[in-house]
C-alpha cells in the first residue's frame, strides 16, 4: 500500500487502467456467457462495460482494489496477512 497523500504518475495510472480494463473484460464475458443468450452485440458491450467500470475503480482505489478482490476471491491466510498490513498503514 502506499502512503497517504501518495499520488501515482503517468505510468502506474496507465498500468492501473490497462490492468482493471482487461479485468474487467474478462469478468464481463463470463458474466453475460452465464447470465444471457450470447450474440456477439451483448458479448462486447458486456466486455465494454466491465472494462471501463474496473478500469476506473482501479484508477481510483489503486492497490485496495486488488486487495479487495484477493480476498474475495482466495480468503485465507492470505487475507489476514493483508489485513494486518492495511491496519499497520492506517494507523
Amino acid at each position: 500500500m502506499k502512503p497517504l497523500g501518495y499520488e501515482p504518475d503517468r505510468i502506474e495510472k496507465g498500468i492501473r487502467f490497462g490492468c482493471g480494463g482487461l479485468l474487467g473484460a474478462v469478468i464481463g464475458f463470463f458474466f453475460i456467457i452465464d447470465l444471457a443468450p450470447a450474440t456477439y452485440g451483448t458479448i462486447l458491450v458486456a466486455c465494454a462495460v466491465g472494462a471501463v467500470v474496473c478500469s476506473v475503480l482501479a484508477m481510483k482505489c489503486g492497490d485496495r482494489l486488488w486487495y479487495g478482490l484477493r480476498r474475495w476471491f482466495w480468503p485465507g491466510p492470505w487475507s489476514q496477512i493483508a489485513d494486518l498490513h492495511s491496519d499497520s498503514i492506517q494507523a
